[in-house]
């Protein structure tokens, strides 16, 4: 591949540029800061970028002070002259690749078409040994380094397919044996499946051990369990007779108990239906007495209302006499103070103060008789008016008496009122007793007769009475069911325990087979696996020396030209290089010492020397001779002047057959280069 142009626009500090270049060495110089690792890194973008990725790092290319992605352009010559045109739009998310008029535009085709142009897969690889600085140029000495140079180098010399080179298939033999015989030596956690088939071997064997215990206990068992069945049976129909005969007793028992309390119930029915019919009875001639009786249709208020009248009538009359006597000592006290008026005026003309006091106390008597004539006036007037009223209350009353009692007077009424009142009271608790008395259901008795025939009936059947026993007989009868019962429940939950067992051991039995089927299975598996591992033991040693045997021809090539490399740029001071074959870790022969000893014992020149060649000639191996571009990027810092010159002389040739984008701030490059392209520095646009 030879790039001949290149086109950026908004990728970190070029927004919009175009770069030509040409075959041979192409410097590009400029001051720091003008862009050069920009470039750089914008042409490893361009090869290797995914525009379709959301990485950070593509995030990072973005142009300062801009939101949109870049945009990179790209126009090589491939191997068969052919111009081709890449271009990767991050922004749009495309990717198009014109080659010899046809367009590829996905960037797993488009990668593989730029893969086999570089003879490099990965911009990892390619990192390692095309496109190199001064300050990672000793990262060929990292474990990280060799392992990814070892992976290329086994892939190109064993011809892998598929990226699964012959490191790979080692690799994963190698963890096959380990997975295989894990736990065997040592403990583990996880056994692999050899320990793991030979544990479930042992256990299987203790599983098989322990069935066959259990199924040499299934006579013994099968045995006692039909001896208790046997058993069972007969005590199950002991007992069923028990229940019978006790059944008939306890029913008999009932139904007298049952007779006694029907024959009660009956006899309380009649006795209550003789009852209320007694009392009816007496009921129908207490009215008839009380019709007869004369204070039989008055009430108790008009009674005491007519003794009230008669009685306060009777108070009055017993009163009228008391008022004349009233009356006559008015009359009294007034003739005596007239008299003594008198008697005074006699006296007057002889002894007339005497006269005067006469006169004088003969107004108290006066005054008092006067007023005692007219308050009794007064109270015999009132008296008279209020025992007319009562005279006319008592005449009413008599009225309605005589009216009511036909010919019967008030003082009849009032003699034959005790006697009314008693025959009342008595028929009033007569009432209240027959209220008392629920009356009868007659389907309740007819109920009670009818069961009471019933429970006669069963009393009187001749097959349950011959089954009568005495009580002290029946009790025995049902301790003897009790205990009957008590050894028929531990008895059956025997039976059902040996049934279990026994179900458990049928099963078991099952299981054996199962277990026989289940370990001769094993057995083949651990022969299997046993077998697997001899086969991947010995497939991996064999391609372990087909391998060492295969790298070592590659292993001298890169030795020889990396040795080459190194005596023209160290003026034929060192030029023997060794690489392990194992980790493929560097050495160097110290000329002075005849000893191989490790590059970190040289100086940083000769250090940076060392890898620099031992990087070309990586490149030249691992590409498989199509040389891709070389990207350097002042790789001659720490060189002294006649090893500087001497190692650029080495790189003139290389330009020769592939292209060479020589990055640097110097201009003592210039006199060889076949191109120059300056940078002026800062944001630079088209």
């Amino acid at each position: 591949m030879v790039i001949t142009r290149m086109e950026i626009q908004g990728f970190k500090c070029w927004r919009r540029s175009m770069f030509d270049f040409k075959p041979g060495l192409n410097v590009v110089r400029g001051p720091n800061e003008s862009g050069k690792s920009t470039l750089r890194a914008a042409l490893m973008a361009v090869l290797f970028g995914n525009p379709t990725s959301s990485s950070e790092t593509i995030q990072d290319w973005t142009s300062w002070g801009k939101s949109e992605r870049c945009e990179l352009k790209l126009e090589y010559t491939d191997h068969a002259g052919r111009v081709c045109r890449l271009r990767k739009d991050f922004a749009a998310r495309k990717i198009f690749l014109l080659e010899n008029e046809e367009t590829f535009r996905t960037f797993k085709t488009i990668q593989t078409k730029i893969a086999e142009e570089l003879g490099i897969s990965t911009e990892d690889f390619y990192s390692l040994c095309s496109s190199l600085d001064v300050r990672s140029l000793s990262d060929l000495g990292t474990v990280a380094s060799r392992k990814q140079i070892g992976k290329i180098l086994s892939s190109l010399m064993t011809g892998a397919v598929s990226g699964q080179d012959v490191l790979q298939v080692l690799k994963r033999l190698e963890d096959a044996l380990r997975e295989l015989g894990k736990g065997q030596r040592s403990p583990s956690k996880v056994p692999g499946p050899i320990k793991a088939t030979q544990d479930r071997l042992t256990q299987l064997s203790a599983e098989r051990a322990e069935t066959r215990r259990t199924l040499a206990l299934r006579k013994e068992r099968l045995h006692e369990l039909a001896e208790l069945n046997r058993v069972l049976e007969k005590e199950v129909s002991h007992l069923a007779d028990l229940d019978h005969l006790i059944e008939v007793n306890l029913k008999l028992a009932e139904a007298d108990r049952n007779k006694v309390l029907m024959i009660e119930q009956d006899t309380r029915f009649e006795q209550t239906v003789e009852l209320r019919k007694r009392i009816e009875t007496e009921l129908e001639e207490l009215n008839q007495k009380l019709k007869n009786e004369a204070a039989s249709g008055f009430s108790m208020e008009e009674i005491s209302e007519l003794q009230d009248i008669t009685g306060k009538q009777r108070r009055l009359d017993e009163r009228l006499p008391t008022e004349p006597s009233r009356d006559t000592t008015s009359k009294v006290l007034l003739i005596f103070g007239m008299s003594v008026f008198l008697i005074g005026l006699g006296l007057w003309p002889f002894k007339t103060l005497m006269g005067i006091s006469v006169v004088l106390s003969s107004f108290a008597p006066l005054l008092v008789g006067w007023q005692q004539k007219k308050t009794s006036n007064r109270r015999k007037k009132d008296f008279e008016c209020q025992l007319n009223l009562w005279h006319r209350e008592k005449e009413e009353l008599e009225k309605r008496l005589t009216v009511r009692a036909k010919v019967r007077s008030p003082e009849e009424v009032f003699n034959s009122w005790p006697q009314s009142q008693k025959l009342s009271a008595r028929r009033d608790a007569l009432q209240s007793r027959i209220r008392e008395l629920e009356p009868v259901d007659q389907e309740k008795w007819k109920v009670v007769r009818r069961e009471l025939r019933l429970v006669e009936d069963i009393l009187n059947d001749p097959k349950m009475a011959g089954l009568r026993l005495p009580a002290p007989k029946l009790a025995g009868f049902q301790r003897e069911q009790k205990d009957l019962a008590t050894r028929l429940s531990g008895w059956q939950q025997q039976a059902g325990r040996l049934q279990a067992i026994l179900e458990h051991e049928q099963s078991g039995s099952d299981k054996l087979s199962g277990l026989e089927e289940e370990a001769a299975e094993f057995t083949q598996r651990l022969a299997y696996l046993r077998k697997r591992e001899g086969i991947c033991r010995l497939t991996f040693e064999l391609l372990d020396r087909a391998r060492k045997d295969t790298l070592n021809p590659a292993r001298k090539v890169l030795e020889e030209q990396a040795g080459k490399l190194l005596h023209s740029f160290s003026c034929g001071r060192y030029g023997k290089i060794a690489v392990d074959d194992e980790d493929l870790s560097s050495k160097i022969l110290i000329t002075e010492t005849g000893k191989w000893e490790n590059p970190t014992v040289l100086s940083q020149g000769t250090f940076d020397q060392f890898y620099l060649g031992l990087r070309l000639a990586l490149s030249e191996v691992l590409s498989g001779g199509k040389n891709p571009p070389l990207l350097l990027d002042e790789p001659l810092t720490a060189l002294d002047p006649a090893r500087q010159a001497a190692t650029l002389e080495c790189l003139l040739r290389f330009a020769r057959k592939r292209q060479i984008i020589f990055f640097t701030c110097r201009p003592e490059y210039d006199r060889v280069a076949d191109q120059i392209i300056e940078l002026s520095g800062g944001v630079i646009d088209a």
